[in-house]
């Protein structure tokens, strides 16, 4: 066993209790933050997070420690520490206790398999493979991404006493190995992650009872994965990779004095809806502490960048700092995390126009409207025994254009409220195209599509071609396969992808028909929309990391017509765009997020419409329990 280097003063490295003179230390810092993370009914007495064990700590400790049935002393020994989620010396089987000694290249041992699956497990993972006690170049690619998202210094792509001590807090799953009978701390964040993904029903406790085990195996079930009822390393991975990011269902924890009419009041919300959505008899009924509510749409969120604080972003929305920390404990207990969301409670945006989009139901589709003032829906139309694909607006921005993967094709007048089929042309039997001032429109895989400018168009097996430049762009595309293509609304640029093989990295090009030029502006794109203008256009591109390439996340980013990369807009484990998601301004989209796309084969239960303001950190959730396609602004 190679120990390289020593932290000093590590989580468990003394028993810590009441004394005088007071124990001081970043091991009481990490104490005292891991019980605030804890909700009221457990921790109702707070301690103030300095690094000092005075007596507020030793109220809180006692507090834990009589919850979960442990000698209430107020001392933090072994058994305290692994109710904690931390194996201290007596669990830790002769090997390093984890935070104890510095992890880095070669490293091996129970604790460096501790450091893995505290960070598969991690909500924002970039770890896509199980623990396996060896420090390797993927365990040190995910810390460095942590340590990058921190501005952790000096410690870059090794495990140092700062990097441990963060992921003790932000990782709060992933200590040790759970089962039947094991509770704590990390138990209560596994029923958490379980409560997200749809599998426990209940509100944690943090007790590994008979409902979180079957919740357990439930997940491991549809995970594809052992289903044992215990959480071991390749649980940790699937459950870390599993989890949306940034959230895409918002909990309020309630807190002690809550009402059914103080939480609304919270979140300028109808007392009705949020009774009704969270099973709330009484407005005034105090709430038991701990629950998880839901609250009505739509939310408004923050979304965090590096170096944001709490103060700042009340000043920016002109939120009371009270109601900001008191909406968001849930997460502002392990800090602020970049690319996750705050909910700004009581903040409305002004919002103006309509989304129609489908939303799928067992066994049929729902063409739906969304008027963004009010925020009224209505359904427009019911597909039975159609599986609608796509949808897009028509150039006079009245009809809504509706195919389907059968081939069917037809067209809902939005004053008349009338749905009628459209004739099957012969190139449409391929796929879709719709036609904006007699400019073609389309998406991949037709071996001809409608004139453009005065140029046709095709696919061969690997290239695209034109009558007029075809020697140019046969050169730009030799031996690639083209799988998409679409033009902007004013005919000026084209926006290109292609692969090379074995076809599992992506390029985008963009096509300047006035100069014949084409630039290359990013890898691994999946997707892309011109805004209505033409003057900007949209690319989704997948960031892989790792060998294994279902582990990805999902960038949207700006760039403009001429091929210069403006901004991120957002990093998300799996969002969609749709042709038309610009709104008539083109400051704001709108687009889908749902829980991601992995190597596990979990059903998409959790897919929500957002918008998205350009250059702007406000998020717009629109929908919650429903599975919208294909939206669309008017």
């Amino acid at each position: 066993m190679t120990v390289v280097g020593d932290p000093g003063q590590y989580f468990s490295s003394r028993i810590l209790r009441l004394q005088a003179p007071y124990q001081e230390g970043r091991d009481v810092k990490i104490l005292q933050s891991l019980l605030n993370l804890l909700p009221d009914n457990i921790i109702r007495n707070r301690p103030k997070n300095d690094g000092i064990f005075g007596v507020d700590t030793r109220i809180a400790v006692r507090e834990f420690q009589k919850y979960f049935n442990l000698v209430a002393n107020g001392i933090v020994a072994d058994e305290t520490f692994s109710y904690l989620g931390h194996h201290s010396n007596k669990y830790s089987r002769k090997e390093p206790v984890f935070s104890s000694r510095i992890i880095c290249t070669n490293s091996r041992g129970g604790d460096v398999q501790i450091l893995q699956n505290r960070l598969a497990a991690y909500k924002k993972t970039f770890l896509n493979r199980p623990g396996s006690g060896k420090y390797d170049l993927y365990t040190a690619q995910a810390v460095t991404r942590m340590q990058d998202d921190f501005s952790i210094p000096g410690e870059a792509g090794v495990a140092g006493p700062q990097t441990c001590d963060l992921i003790l807090l932000q990782a709060p799953l992933g200590g040790r190995i759970l089962k039947k009978g094991r509770h704590g701390l990390d138990t209560y964040f596994l029923q958490l992650y379980l409560h997200q993904l749809g599998h426990y029903n209940l509100d944690p406790d943090g007790f590994f009872t008979t409902a979180t085990f079957n919740a357990l195996k439930s997940f491991q079930s549809a995970a594809d994965i052992r289903v044992d009822g215990i959480v071991g390393p390749q649980t940790f991975l699937a459950l870390g990779n599993s989890l949306s990011f940034p959230q895409n269902k918002f909990y309020y924890r309630s807190e002690t004095g809550d009402s059914g009419s103080s939480i609304a009041s919270l979140f300028n919300q109808v007392e009705e809806k949020l009774l009704k959505l969270s099973n709330l008899k009484h407005a005034n009924k105090r709430i038991k502490p701990g629950r998880l509510l839901r609250i009505p749409m739509p939310l408004a969120f923050h979304l965090l960048q590096k170096d944001d604080n709490i103060e700042k972003i009340a000043d920016i929305y002109g939120i009371n700092l009270g109601n900001l920390i008191k909406a968001n404990r849930l997460q502002l207990s392990q800090g602020l995390l970049p690319g996750e969301t705050l909910v700004l409670p009581g903040y409305q945006a002004a919002l103006n126009g309509c989304i129609i989009y489908l939303n799928r139901r067992e066994r049929l589709s729902e063409l739906k409207s969304l008027n963004l003032k009010d925020m009224s829906s209505r359904i427009l139309h019911v597909f039975n025994n159609r599986d609608i694909n796509r949808i897009n607006i028509s150039p006079a921005r009245k009809k809504i254009t509706i195919s389907s993967l059968d081939g069917w094709q037809g067209a809902y007048d939005l004053h008349k409220d009338i749905l009628e089929a459209l004739p099957l042309s012969s190139s449409s039997k391929k796929g879709d195209y719709f036609v904006k001032n007699k400019k073609a429109y389309h998406e991949s895989n037709f071996s001809e599509v409608p004139a453009t400018a005065g140029t046709s168009l095709c696919f061969d097996s690997c290239s695209l071609t034109t009558f007029a430049n075809k020697e140019k762009i046969m050169r730009q595309f030799r031996d690639k396969h083209i799988f998409r293509y679409l033009q902007s609304p004013d005919s000026s640029h084209m926006l290109i992808f292609a692969s090379s093989p074995p076809d599992r990295e992506s390029t985008a090009y963009l096509w300047n028909w006035k100069n014949r030029q084409v630039i290359k502006i990013g890898e691994n794109d999946t997707d892309g929309v011109f805004s209505l203008d033409s003057q900007q256009l949209l690319l989704i591109s997948r960031e892989c990391f790792g060998a294994y390439y279902p582990w990805f996340y999902n960038k949207i980013q700006l760039f403009s017509s001429r091929g210069y990369r403006l901004s991120e807009e957002i990093l998300t484990r799996s969002a969609e765009i749709n042709q038309d998601c610009f709104n008539l301004d083109n400051t704001s989209f709108v687009f889908i997020m749902h829980n991601p796309d992995t190597f596990y084969p979990l059903p998409n239960s959790e897919r929500n419409l957002y918008i998205k303001k350009l250059n702007s950190s406000v998020l717009l959730q629109l929908t919650s329990d429903e599975k919208p396609f294909s939206p669309v602004w008017i």
